[in-house]
This record gives C-alpha cells, structure tokens and sequence, in this order.
C-alpha cells in the first residue's frame, strides 16, 4: 500500500516529475524553455510544423460539418456560437477554439446567402437593403476570420447581386493573395521555409487567417451562383455537397465577373481555366468531375459550343465523386436547345 501511494504521488506531479532527474533534465530543459522548440528525427524542424498545420487543418475541414437547411438553423446556430464565445471559450484549448472558429465561419456564410435568397424578391427595398448590407457583413467577417480562401464567398456574392465592379475588385485582392508562395492547400507549400518565416511559431488562428487555403464547399440547399444551380441540385453525392478548389473558383469567377466588360481578360481567364483543368495541377484528383464541368459552362456561356461540348462529355469520364451525370445531360440538351 505505501508503495502504491508513493507511486501514486510521483504520477501526481506529472511531467514535472522529470524535472526532479538530472540525466532526463538535461534533455528536456530547452523544450521547457522554448516551446518552438523540437526534437529533429533526421528531418528539418520546419517541416514537422508544416506537416503538424497539415493534418490539423485538415481534420478541422473534415469536420466542418454543420447541417444548415434554413436560416431559422442558421440564426439558431449564431445565437449558439455567440454564447459559446461569450461564456465558454476561455476555458478550451487552442484547438478547440479554432474549430468553433471555423464552424463560425461557415454559419455566417451559409447565413448570408440564405438571408439574401429570402428577402430577394420581396418588394420592400428598405429590407432588401438592410439584407444586403447584413450579408456583406457577414461575408467580409467570415473571410476576415477564416481560410484565405474564403475571400471568394463574398466574390460570389457580389456577382451574384450585380456589384460586378465590387467583384473585380476583390478578385484581384484574391488574386494576389493567392499567389504567395507560403500559401498551404493539400499539405503543399511551396516554400517551406517561407512559411516558417511568415507564420512559424504563431497561433493556429492567425495561421488559419493568413496562409491556409480551404476547398469551396458549396451546399446543396443554398443558391450561390446561377450558373452552378443545376449541377448544386442534380448532385448525386450521398453529402450533397459540392467541393471545388479554390483555384478553378478564382478562375470561373474571373471570367463571369469580365465577361461582359472586358472579354480580353474574360477570354484569358477561360484559358487559364483549361489549362489547369487539363493539367490537374491544385486539383484533387478524385473530383475532376466538377472542374469539367465548370469548365464546360463557361465555355457554353462563351458559346464554343464545340469545346463545352467536349467538356461534358469528359466530366462523366473522371472518377464520379460528385456523380453529376443527370447534370451533365441537361447541360448536353441545353447546347441544342
């Protein structure tokens, strides 16, 4: 008995236990000293914490999974998330913070486009402006609080209600953001040591903020953008969701939003498109079948019916994970309609 409860208060102390021996002591002081610091298993220490934001961002996205069918939820959820923040975050970890961020973040964006799609088309222009201005709010809060690449919510918004100047210029804020070479999308980083030095050793939070790149996760009860309605509705994915890379999205977007004024940079942004979609670069190799498909309807809405045509035809060829075949086939019909 009296050696269990001496072994017992030894487990009591915890890892300060360690402290109390000289030969493990030696090793372990610089840890205790400088929490940036690791222990380098014939790998640079620069890598660990990129591989560590990884698989941490990763499970956060995964597990970004709130079911948000009417806006009723929607509100119900925010009312939730603000007590959670007023009452209760100061007593979680770091990670859980950051998840309660980034669930947060994906209410509000799910907020603002129902709130818009209600008040729409009301003949009230008071309230449509005081929705308007909501949804804006919330759209610039959630991309000031999330991803990186959480900007082109509010992109799709703007185009969405006609502010096309307001989109351009947003995408080219995105455009710029997306090319820094820190940025981290599918555990790739072109630079690591870059990343190191833009957000080593900082907070999950801001590393969310300033380098982590998201897929657009568009749900299939929600209208963003006309152009990808049928495909939103005809998803044969048990989810219902709609997952597109963050670069096809600045691209689609580039050409709807200069198509119409600029049909140089339009026509430059379509080719972009079929470059990447082609090449398969930033792009998941497992839903191919969506990046055809958007790039079959710009090129519809470019009227190259030849090469949309081609498009579609190849969407159903890629490995099935949105399974938008019935999609397809209306967008085929569409083309001889």
């Amino acid at each position: 008995m009296e050696l269990f409860l001496e072994l017992y208060g030894l487990y009591e102390k915890g890892i300060a236990l360690l402290q109390q021996s000289h030969s493990v002591r030696s090793f372990t002081i610089d840890f205790f000293c400088n929490p940036r610091h690791c222990i380098s298993f014939n790998q640079d220490s620069e890598d660990w914490e990129g591989m560590f934001d990884y698989e941490l961002f990763r499970e956060k996205s995964n597990n970004d999974a709130i079911f948000t069918q009417n806006i009723n939820r929607c509100l119900h959820l925010l009312r939730s998330m603000e007590t959670l923040i007023n009452l209760r975050l100061r007593n979680y970890s770091n990670y859980q913070i950051l998840m309660a961020q980034k669930l947060t973040v994906t209410i509000l964006q799910s907020t603002a486009f129902m709130l818009h799609s209600r008040f729409a088309n009301i003949a009230n222009n008071k309230l449509i402006y005081k929705a308007d201005k909501i949804s804006c709010y919330m759209l610039k809060l959630a991309a000031k609080m999330g991803f990186v690449s959480d900007i082109l919510y509010l992109v799709m918004y703007y185009y969405k209600t006609l502010k096309h100047k307001k989109a351009r210029k947003v995408l080219e804020i995105a455009n710029n953001k997306f090319q820094q070479p820190y940025l981290m999308y599918m555990s790739d980083v072109d630079d690591i040591k870059v990343y190191t030095a833009e957000v080593g050793g900082q907070s999950c939070s801001t590393k969310m903020q300033r380098v982590v790149m998201g897929d657009i996760r568009l749900s299939k009860n929600i209208n963003y953008i006309d152009e990808l309605k049928h495909e939103q509705r005809l998803i044969g994915h048990i989810e219902g969701n709609i997952d597109i890379s963050p670069f096809v999205m600045l691209l689609m977007l580039e050409f709807l939003c200069y198509r119409q004024f600029y049909e140089y940079t339009a026509a430059i942004a379509i080719d972009n498109l079929k470059d990447l979609v082609e090449e398969g670069d930033f792009i998941r190799p497992c839903t191919r079948d969506i990046y055809w498909q958007i790039l079959g309807i710009c090129q519809q809405l470019q009227e190259d019916h030849c090469a949309a045509l081609y498009s579609y035809i190849e969407a159903p060829r890629q490995d099935l994970f949105h399974n938008l075949k019935n999609a397809t086939k209306l967008r085929i019909r569409s083309l001889y309609s």
